[in-house]
Parts: structure tokens; sequence; C-alpha cells
């Protein structure tokens, strides 16, 4: 089904129950998707620990009902936010595509972080039996070794101090961003970015 025959069945059900029932309606539809994805979870980790081929068919009924329930949230979604006029101006369109660009960002730093852990610092190349490096990291090793202590030592604390400058300028500019696009009152520093949900 396209957009437009959505919104126009969406604003049927409103124009005929209402804002009030159909958010409340989201909101029991909403409940019971939580429902059937913690059952299929339960079922998954199951399936994974005792590999039982006899829990296909229940893991295909599980799989049914998701798709169901998503249905009902997806429908009852569009009649809310037509409901409370989010489809008008690309209001939304513009919230969901902050929200995608903010995910991705994450997720790309997620990955650099990752990447970093991989390389080797400077003290764990110096303990690691040269025998064991790759050429990359027999390369940097001999570039450590013609550093003085001193000097490394100094550039490792710069190179910290920097890292650390860059996270929190990257959460000042989440902040700011938040709050341009109305979805914060400015108070919110980007601390607890970490503790948000990964959902978009």
């Amino acid at each position: 089904m396209d957009f437009n025959n959505m919104i126009y069945y969406a604003q049927k059900v409103v124009d005929k129950y209402g804002y009030e029932a159909q958010s409340r309606q989201l909101i029991e539809e909403m409940a019971e998707l939580t429902q059937v994805l913690n059952k299929d979870w339960r079922l998954y980790q199951k399936f994974y620990k005792t590999n039982d081929t006899s829990m296909h068919p229940k893991l295909d009924e599980s799989h049914k009902k998701i798709v169901d329930e998503l249905a009902d949230v997806y429908f009852v979604f569009h009649q809310v936010a037509y409901a409370i006029g989010a489809f008008q101006n690309g209001e939304l369109e513009k919230a969901i595509d902050f929200k995608i660009n903010r995910q991705m960002e994450r997720i790309a730093k997620s990955e650099e972080e990752e990447q970093a852990k991989k390389i080797k610092t400077a003290d764990e190349l110096l303990e690691i039996d040269e025998n064991l490096l790759n050429p990359d990291e027999k390369e940097r090793l001999a570039r450590i070794k013609s550093i003085t202590p001193a000097a490394r030592e100094l550039f490792q604390i710069v190179e910290k101090s920097k890292r650390e400058l860059i996270m929190k300028l990257e959460k000042e500019r989440d902040a700011i961003l938040d709050y341009l696009n109305g979805f914060s009152d400015g108070t919110h520093t980007g601390e607890d970015e970490n503790n948000e949900a990964k959902s978009v």
C-alpha cells in the first residue's frame, strides 16, 4: 500500500473514532508487539542453545505474529501521526531524517572506535615479541624505538587530551543539534547519549 492510500485510510479511521481513542489504541498495539517480540526472543535463545529443529514451526508462527503486530502498529501509527498533523510541512519526515543521520553517525563512530581498539598501542608493541608482529607493526615499532621515552610520554599525554576534548565537543554538538531540532529544552549536555536506547 502506498503512502497516499495509507493516509486516506488513516484519516477515515481518525475522523470516525478521534485522536484519543486511536492514541490509546496505538499504546495497546505497541504493548502487544512488545509481548510477541519478547516471546520470540526467548524462543530463539532456546533454539540457539539446543539447536532443536523441532522448534521450527514455533519459530515460524512467532514470526507471523510479529508481522501481524507490526502491521497493527504501522497502521495505527499513521492514524496518530495524521491526527496530530505530523505529516504537515514534512515535520515527521524531518524528525526521522535527523534521527537516521544521528544514528548513522553513532554507528560510524562506534566502528572507528572498534577499529582503533584493534591497533596496538606503542606500549603494547614494545612488550610484544617482534617475531609475532606483522610488517606494518614492525615498521611502527621501529619508529617508536627511535623516539626518546620522554618525548613518547609527552605525545601520549597530548593525544589523550585531544581525545577527551573531541569527545566533549561531539557531546556539545549533539546537544546543540537536539535543541535546534526541538528534541530537548536546551539543558541536555549530551552526557547521557551512551545510555540512550539504540533505536532512533
